[in-house]
């Protein structure tokens, strides 16, 4: 009984470590993922003021 016991309780901790390790590496990846989205979402930004600021610069030499 004690021997069984102390397996059940191995194979939780083992269950728990690899569980926190996942939630941690979840965790990394999700912010990796907001930084590459911040990134995304900044240059697309920055291309749509670009592209503004250069339409804006051809009206104002076209007349």
């Amino acid at each position: 009984m004690i021997a069984s016991g102390s397996a059940g309780n191995q194979g939780s901790y083992r269950n728990d470590l690899s569980n926190s390790l996942l939630t941690i590496g979840l965790k990394r990846h999700s912010v990796a993922c907001q930084n590459y989205y911040k990134i995304l979402h900044d240059s697309f930004i920055q291309g749509i003021v670009v592209s503004l600021v250069k339409n804006i610069m051809f009206f104002i030499w076209s007349d």
